[in-house]
């Protein structure tokens, strides 16, 4: 733990394997696929080494029989790709990783954990129920969201049912209009294309009425930009289109950058809250002479200061503790990468917050 190295598996493909020869070889593959897309082995060593099979059979094709229904599960779970025999003579197979499968380390550095995953969805969940769709349309579109872009554009199509409504669109209508756009799916191009169109019609229908023209049935004069695309090169030429769409692009950009500030900036609060506790937990379980020590020295160099003498007694004492357990965070305390790592891991692997058992094993 002290040196920031983990092994962490997916629960839900673990359990999703069935007898023990296609979990060993899990484990096995989510190691071997940290460092290379291609495997070659012996299946003799693999079976032996690896996947617990003791005494493997004389015979090459016997030993497939037995590894081949776990390269299926494998297959089926998208870890292995594919599989072949090299050469059989030498018993050698070669095992690709699936083009979909990241491995578990990749997972743990990720800047996207699981936890704000769920938060996300539960978040975008409630404001498409709060904008009119149902709890059923409401949490099927917000499970189809992996990565904070997917919940930037769910909450910009909430924006704009909301919208839609209050220009005077039907709700079962706006909803139908919005649908188009969330089933095509906000992680692909047609979804995105889609509401850069709803939303430029929205746009359009309000710069109209905030600069005073006419507009009689702003409803009926959104849904034609939408389904009517000859309408829409009427009123808007083609530089206006692109001109939106990509100050669309640009607000996305800057607003997801925002977002990410903002994840580092409680990360880096949250490293400091934990530096903070674990130095002083560190300091509660050191011996009497080892304490008295450390405030001998930094007592020494707090008096080399002008404003040693202007302090009082209390202020000194925290002072000199507050200097104690910076040095302690410095030479105990993880550093922000690898305690990043154990808290991503925390799920899988214990309890991350400062605990006496965790403090003796560090000790």
């Amino acid at each position: 733990m002290n040196s920031g190295f983990f092994r962490v598996l997916d629960a839900s493909h673990y359990m999703e394997l069935d007898g023990i020869t296609g979990k060993h070889l899990y484990r096995f593959l989510a190691v071997a696929f940290e460092r290379t897309d291609m495997l070659l082995v012996d299946a003799r060593k693999l079976a032996i080494e690896h996947l617990g099979i003791i005494n493997p059979p004389k015979y090459f094709s016997r030993l497939m029989q037995t590894l081949e229904p776990a390269f299926d599960q494998l297959i089926r779970i998208e870890v292995l790709g594919s599989y072949h025999v090299v050469e059989s003579d030498r018993w050698e197979i070669a095992l690709r990783r699936h083009k979909s499968y990241v491995p578990e380390r990749k997972v743990l550095v990720s800047p996207d954990p699981a936890g704000s995953r769920e938060l996300n969805r539960a978040c975008s969940q409630s404001k498409l129920e709060k904008a009119g769709f149902s709890e059923k349309l409401a949490r099927q579109y917000a499970q189809q969201a992996d990565v904070t872009r997917d919940f930037y554009q769910l909450d910009r199509a909430a924006r704009l049912l909301h919208g839609l409504v209050e220009e005077g669109v039907l709700a079962h209508v706006a909803q139908g209009i919005l649908r188009r756009a969330l089933e095509a799916g906000v992680a692909c191009e047609e979804g995105v294309h889609l509401l850069d169109t709803f939303e430029i019609a929205l746009e359009t229908c309000r710069k109209k009425k905030q600069f005073g023209q006419s507009v009689n049935n702003p409803a009926g004069l959104i849904v034609k930009l939408i389904r009517d695309q000859e309408s829409e090169r009427k009123l808007l030429n083609q530089d206006a289109i692109e001109q939106a769409r990509h100050s669309f692009r640009q607000r996305e950009k800057t607003v997801l950058a925002q977002l990410e500030l903002e994840e580092q900036r409680a990360l880096i609060i949250e490293y400091e809250r934990y530096r903070e506790e674990s130095a002083r937990s560190f300091y509660e379980e050191m011996p009497e002479g080892a304490k008295a020590g450390l405030r001998r020295e930094k007592t020494e160099w707090l008096k080399q200061q002008p404003r040693f003498d202007k302090m009082d007694v209390k202020t000194r004492e925290r002072e000199v503790e507050d200097l104690v357990c910076l040095e302690i965070a410095r030479r105990e305390v993880p550093p922000f990468e690898k305690w990043y790592m154990r808290r991503r891991a925390r799920q899988a692997l214990l309890q991350f917050e400062p605990t006496p058992d965790l403090t003796a094993a560090a000790n």
